[in-house]
This record gives structure tokens, C-alpha cells and sequence, in this order.
């Protein structure tokens, strides 16, 4: 991806704080860095459009990055494949039976029961190198 700039956002809810923290620390990721997305791939794509929206993510004229190009950035520095089509997982992930299932809820969820202030480091490892 060509030069970015990433806006560092703080709300006053812990739970999407630490979200924010987390994609801005996968944004500063490069392929040569070995970490893998180990997380259904839902949980990216889903992470990447709540930061999207927020147009955490401009291009080097200050314009938001479009979400396809986040998308296949994020997958490739992060070794999985890219969806075909990221709006059909978006879609598929509307249409959960429980909103109790989403990437946020899951989060907070997470940070409760654990006391983790970064529910989404379980999402992805370092993989050795070779």
C-alpha cells in the first residue's frame, strides 16, 4: 500500500479503544514481520470495516483509503487469503442469528472475563521465519 496516514481515534468506550489500538498496531505490520491472522477471516474483515467507517485510514492527499484496497492489504501482510467479495462477508455477518456474535460484542466479552486490554491479540501469531 502506498503511503498512509492512520488517525489515532480515542472514544470513551474501553472495548472499541482497544480495538482501535489493535488495527492501528496491524496497520504498522509489514509481510516481512511473519504475523498470521489465525481468526476467521469474518473477524478482519469485520475489524477493517468498524475502522474504515471511522475513516481511520487516509491516503497521502488526506482522503480515506477505499476498503476493498484496506481489505487486501491487511490480507496479505497478514498471510490469508483475500475474500473474492468483502461485501458478501459483510452481508453474511448482518445476518448473524445473535447480535451477542459480533466482532465487538465478542470483544467485550473477551476484556471482561479476562481483564485483557487487547481482546484481539489472541486473533493473530508470529510465525517463525523459513
Amino acid at each position: 500500500m502506498d503511503k498512509i496516514i492512520i488517525q489515532h481515534i480515542t472514544t470513551d468506550d474501553p472495548v472499541m479503544n482497544a480495538m482501535i489500538e489493535a488495527f492501528i498496531g496491524l496497520m504498522h505490520l509489514r509481510e516481512a514481520d511473519h504475523v498470521v491472522w489465525v481468526g476467521p477471516q469474518s473477524d478482519l474483515v469485520e475489524l477493517t470495516h468498524i475502522m474504515w467507517r471511522r475513516d481511520m485510514v487516509l491516503d497521502c492527499y488526506g482522503r480515506p483509503v477505499t476498503y476493498r484496497s484496506l481489505i487486501k492489504n491487511l490480507c496479505e501482510v497478514l498471510h490469508i487469503p483475500c475474500p473474492k467479495n468483502p461485501t458478501a462477508v459483510l452481508n453474511n455477518i448482518s445476518n448473524r442469528k445473535f447480535s451477542t456474535s459480533s466482532l465487538y460484542c465478542r470483544c467485550a466479552i473477551i476484556m471482561k472475563a479476562d481483564g485483557s486490554r487487547n481482546p484481539l491479540e489472541r486473533f493473530v501469531m508470529r510465525r517463525e521465519e523459513g
